[in-house]
């Protein structure tokens, strides 16, 4: 029996065998395997599409406009902060120049300021100015666009500009700023760009004056002119700087510390906690204060 099933598992793996061997084909007569196509290698092919489509948060597709990629991964980099770390600076202040005058009630400055740009695209250039009233934006240079801008997140003012890669822009603003009396001192307050140079150069409407300024500044000269006039000149600066000036045969009259203060609060939700942060600001409009409550 066992011989038997053997003999015929071998007949049909034998014929099994003969069914798959080709045919012999008639001389003259091509296969089947002759007549089909071969595939062509791939090409790549630009797709000529009217509308791109990508997927929203919800999943649904939304029509999207034709971007450039370098722009798209330069956004994309933005969003995630990715080489954010030790990248240039789109720009850089690189000298302040302030000077002007005083009358009784407001002084009259001029504003110049000197930018360095590593970009071509809009720059963003924070001035502060709070309390100031800007008068006017002019630049002599031959390329460029620029404007002034009140921003109300901020409070304070800002320029736009644009340029050339290591261009140096020049600009000018003319503002005028309210003095505080403070009993015999008078007292200016400009909030400007930090600038790797700063100088001041402010004209008193009195003679024989002396003055302080604020930590930070350096009054580097105080010259009398013909005409009776004090000419103070101040190294440093930048950020909120202050100058009090006063006769000098007069002594300062002791004024009680009066406080502004103001302030931000940040809350952060994340679903299962909420957290605040409190950022206060304190200045004295009178005599100096080391805490207070």
């Amino acid at each position: 029996m066992l011989a038997l099933v053997c003999g015929v598992w071998l007949g049909m793996s034998e014929g099994a065998l003969r069914a798959q061997q080709p045919t012999a084909q008639p001389a003259g007569q091509a296969s089947d395997a002759d007549t089909i196509e071969q595939p062509s290698p791939a090409v790549v092919r630009r797709a000529e599409l009217d509308t791109f489509m990508v997927p929203g948060k919800d999943g649904e597709l939304i029509k999207f406009f034709d971007f450039p990629y370098e722009e798209l991964l330069e956004l994309y980099r933005i969003k995630h902060e990715l080489g954010q770390r030790g990248a240039q600076p789109r720009y850089s202040v690189q000298q302040l120049d302030v000077s002007g005058e005083s009358s009784e009630s407001h002084a009259t400055l001029r504003v110049k300021l000197t930018v360095l740009l590593s970009t071509d695209r809009w720059v963003k250039v924070p001035l502060g100015l709070s309390g100031a009233l800007p008068r006017g934006l002019s630049s002599q240079d031959a390329e460029g666009e620029q404007f002034l801008h009140f921003d109300k997140a901020t409070e304070a003012y800002v320029i736009w500009l644009r340029g050339v890669p290591k261009q140096q822009r020049t600009l000018t603003i003319d503002v005028f700023v309210p003095l505080v009396r403070l009993g015999n001192v008078t007292v200016l307050r400009l909030d400007t760009p930090r600038a790797v140079t700063s100088r001041w150069t402010l004209n008193v409407g009195m003679a024989d004056a002396v003055a302080r300024a604020s930590e930070g500044t350096t009054i580097a000269s105080t010259i009398t002119t013909d005409d009776g006039r004090t000419v103070f000149t101040l190294l440093g600066g930048g950020g909120p700087t202050e100058l009090a000036w006063r006769r000098a045969d007069q002594q300062a009259t002791g004024v009680p510390a009066v406080l502004e203060a103001s302030g931000t609060i940040l809350t952060r939700i994340d679903g299962r906690s909420v957290g605040s942060e409190a950022r206060l600001t304190v200045r004295s409009f009178g005599g100096s204060f080391d805490h207070f409550r």
